[in-house]
């Protein structure tokens, strides 16, 4: 808010058997120390029913609106709303607006419909997933529904929703006046009867002369307009991410186009900067899906974007590791933005040209993290961090350079030794057990210094390698060798009861008192199994582990055998072998 308070929202379970969810709004100081006011929203009839918030925003004097979706009908609305009844079974997006100090309902409306085209299963839902204000204090809802008959008004460009024949959902946008107590327009995103996925809008913004531009996830039934960024599907199948500019009365869909595409591709946060440009944060799956430039440098699947305030342009883009990025998106001062990741993750994003950092992972993990343990692999990515030539390290007795062609690696000052430097990442070993739980990561180029990020430290962070993807291998199967010497595959499985190596990062300064067990499961199995060698590698870099493990006795049904490593109190992401 305008003082700095932080205002948050969530889910809470108000009781068990059968659950019943409310939603809870909290109130921070700005040095977040205090909090101010905490309360829930949402009903309790029936039991099991739930209230559930997506978004919010705030308004000049601190008042906090609120939208998401309730199955209780008893969820607290206010006398002249525009949607007063819930009936049971079913599920309404809802608008509140509470006042600054939390301690009143200033206004709440129901928004949705009853009225299906093919019976009660799934039952007829609707719910609010963005929210944002006008100027002069209209409020626009966009959200997902499958029902037929919400209360679109006359005019919109979408007065149907062709796809909810086929049992799937699609998206609205409606906009209320001040109070909640008149809805001034409402409409669907039309979808083609032909779909067959759910389009789900996500995120939206209002400029200043009200027209709302939005973003979320969509199949091929969308239509984008002629000369867009994106106008056609960008892949055969899965979803795509979409961006919509629907002009201040509804009436007219400015402009619409893909972003992306492949597997749960979509559009998750958007801003809009004072220049008219959309900026965008999401994932796309697949790199080929992106409408960039051959050649664009690819760090990982989440991305952040800018177009033109015509859709037609690409202005600004790059990638970042997976979890870096594509959550959400916020305009901090002008020409600087802020992206959120999911994994503790912010970017800033500001005008100018690199050299710029965008996350440090486990060498062996997937995704960023906040937090390392001394002696890890890890790989720092960016853009033009490095030498524009790849250069990898010649280890000698099994130790690796402080520096190469003049680039290093520092933690709280110390050299860290490199295994590869290039232009966007840079491969390295931790190389210490730090002072204090927090260190500051530096890259040194011929140029100057890049001061970095700030990790939280950890006796153990460890992560297990894992093999290529590719050649019809599914992601997730361990970098595993088998007792005879050769490869774990699926067409190379290893025998019951036989020695599997694997290979770790994140091991470690721990010493010998302190637990290594490998779990496994799969189906009615949970078992330790027998760790036969966990410690250093030999012949191979300091820093990087091997554990070696005795199989169960199983039969062949199970063919893939899932497996966890933990290191103290510390747990690996789960990955696979094959078994016999």
């Amino acid at each position: 808010d305008a003082s700095g308070n932080l205002v948050l929202i969530g889910n809470t379970t108000l009781q068990q058997s059968p659950y019943t969810v409310s939603g809870v709004i909290m109130k921070i100081d700005s040095q977040l120390q205090t909090v101010l006011f905490s309360r829930s929203l949402g009903g309790t009839v029936p039991s099991g029913s739930s209230t559930l918030l997506a978004a919010l925003a705030l308004d000049g004097d601190g008042n906090i609106y609120v939208t998401g979706g309730t199955s209780s009908t008893d969820f607290p609305v206010t006398p002249g709303a525009f949607q007063t009844g819930l009936g049971s079974g079913l599920e309404y997006a809802f608008l509140t607006e509470i006042s600054s100090d939390g301690a009143k309902i200033i206004f709440s409306t129901l928004f949705g419909s009853d009225q299906t085209n093919y019976g009660t299963s799934p039952a007829p839902a609707t719910s609010g997933s963005a929210i944002a204000l006008d100027g002069v204090g209209n409020i626009v809802v966009g959200g997902i529904t499958n029902t037929t008959q919400l209360p679109v008004t006359p005019g919109v460009f979408g007065t149907n929703c062709a796809v909810c024949n086929n049992n799937l959902s699609t998206s609205f946008l409606a906009k209320f006046a001040p109070d909640g107590s008149k809805l001034l327009w409402a409409t669907y995103i039309p979808m083609a009867a032909t779909s067959t996925i759910n389009t789900a809008l996500q995120t939206l913004a209002l400029d200043s002369e009200g027209n709302v531009t939005a973003g979320g996830s969509t199949s091929h039934g969308f239509s984008a307009t002629a000369g867009a960024l994106q106008p056609t599907f960008p892949q055969p199948s899965g979803s795509a991410g979409f961006v919509i500019k629907v002009n201040s009365t509804a009436q007219q869909i400015v402009w619409a186009s893909f972003f992306g595409g492949g597997g749960s591709s979509g559009v998750t946060g958007l801003t809009l900067d004072s220049d008219g440009e959309v900026w965008i944060t999401g994932t796309s799956l697949l790199a080929a899906s992106l409408p960039v430039p051959k050649g664009t440098v690819v760090l990982g699947q989440p991305y952040v974007a800018g177009l033109s305030s015509d859709g037609t342009t690409l202005t600004d883009f790059f990638t970042a590791p997976d979890g870096a990025a594509g959550l959400a998106l916020l305009e901090l001062t002008e020409g600087t933005k802020i992206a959120l990741g999911p994994m503790d993750a912010l970017l800033t994003v500001s005008p100018g040209q690199g050299p710029s950092l965008v996350g440090m992972a486990n060498s062996a993990a997937s995704q960023v993290s906040p937090v390392f343990a001394t002696f890890e692999l890890i790989s720092l990515y960016g853009i033009g961090i490095g030498p524009s030539t790849p250069i990898g390290a010649q280890l000698v007795n099994g130790e690796a350079p402080t520096s190469l062609a003049g680039f290093q690696l520092l933690f709280d000052g110390v050299a860290a030794p490199l295994l590869f430097v290039g232009p966007n990442q840079i491969n390295a070993v931790i190389p210490y057990q730090p002072a204090t739980d927090r260190s500051v990561v530096q890259v040194v180029t011929p140029s100057g210094t890049i001061n970095g990020l700030t990790i939280s430290n950890r006796p153990s962070e460890p992560e297990i390698f894992l093999a290529p993807v590719g050649h019809g291998q599914i992601p997730g199967l361990a970098a595993a060798i088998n007792e005879d010497g050769t490869v774990n595959s699926a067409t190379n499985p290893a025998a019951p009861e036989s020695i599997v190596s694997v290979w770790v990062s994140g091991f470690g300064n721990v010493g010998s008192n302190v637990p290594v067990s490998v779990v496994a499961w799969q189906q009615n199995l949970f078992a330790s199994l027998e760790v036969l060698y966990a410690g250093q590698a030999p012949d191979l870099v300091a820093g990087l582990s091997q554990i070696n493990f005795r199989l169960p006795a199983t039969g062949a049904s199970m063919s893939m055998l899932g497996l966890e490593l933990q290191v103290g109190e510390a747990v690996s992401d789960p990955v696979f072998v094959y078994m016999k």
